[in-house]
């Protein structure tokens, strides 16, 4: 059974945007500097996004790469492209839950933006960094847990089920 993921790489950049933007309203300022011109990323950081999501792509990539059976190229050398994302088919055995799939595609998501903002804060705001790298790291581990999961078996049962009534 195969199921394929896909990480929007403008959604999670966008997610991104919000965070910080959201951390950097939230501090209180500092002395001579507004918290937020420093925290929030705009278009001049996306270079260095891109780096991080090239990381969180590989950090990934080697996470699930025993059940990698296809895998995208997000990975651009020169320059930046928004349009490349993340896409991976992993090669599940027949008792994995299917039902299983959604969840894990959430928490791909997720995992990507936390890594991008715990590597961003590591710049702008080292007192949150350990929070969302605890987060990414988090939700790397509940995929993994959901990767692991097996449905038992179904036995067929020839017979009919006989309700069990009492009579007196």
């Amino acid at each position: 059974m195969e199921i394929e993921l896909k990480v929007n790489k403008l959604q999670v950049f966008d997610e991104v945007a919000k965070t910080t933007a959201y951390v950097g309203h939230k501090m209180p300022p500092a002395e001579g500097t507004d918290p937020y011109t420093t925290i929030f990323t705009t278009d001049e950081d996306q270079e260095m996004l891109e780096r991080y999501w090239n990381e969180a792509a590989n950090s990934a990539t080697d996470t699930l790469k025993e059940y990698v059976s296809a895998l995208s190229e997000w990975s651009q050398p020169h320059g930046t492209d928004p349009t490349n994302d993340y896409e991976v088919t992993l090669d599940m055995t027949s008792n994995w839950d299917a039902r299983l799939a959604t969840t894990i595609q959430s928490s791909l998501f997720s995992y990507f933006v936390n890594y991008v903002c715990a590597k961003w804060f590591m710049l702008t705001n080292k007192s949150e960094a350990e929070g969302y790298t605890a987060l990414a790291t988090g939700h790397m581990d509940d995929i993994i847990s959901k990767l692991y999961h097996r449905v038992r078996p179904q036995r067929p049962n020839d017979t009919p089920s006989i309700g069990l009534g009492m009579s007196h």
